[in-house]
């Protein structure tokens, strides 16, 4: 068996790994955490900026200065985002845990906590 042929062999059992198949979940996790976290960051501006018209003018820039009516638009789609974001780390992460853990005694304590 050659050297190639070695490399290919492992490279298989690598990607055939229950281990890479929960480093690639966890790294999509991550990422749907950063979305939440970013929604949160933004959401969370703009209703601490909705308290101080000047903050909230700022905040859209000149153009829309004299439009509340966006600034309420853009508010509900600020909080839109960040509750479907919450809701999809929840989901993806229930997912997660309920395929990883089924096996394991945690399980049944996740159960009664939820």
């Amino acid at each position: 068996m050659n050297d190639i042929h070695k490399a290919v062999m492992i490279d298989k059992e690598i990607r055939g790994s229950n281990a890479l198949r929960i480093y690639c979940r966890l790294i999509y996790l991550t990422d749907v955490f950063h979305i939440f976290e970013r929604n949160y960051y933004d959401f969370n501006k703009l209703l601490m900026a909705y308290n101080t018209p000047q903050a909230i003018l700022a905040f859209f820039g000149d153009e829309d200065k004299d439009d509340f009516h966006l600034i309420n638009n853009e508010l509900n789609r600020y909080f839109h985002n960040y509750v479907t974001s919450a809701q999809t780390l929840a989901t993806h992460t229930r997912i997660m845990i309920e395929r990883n853990y089924k096996n394991l005694e945690f399980i049944n304590e996740y159960h009664k906590k939820r």
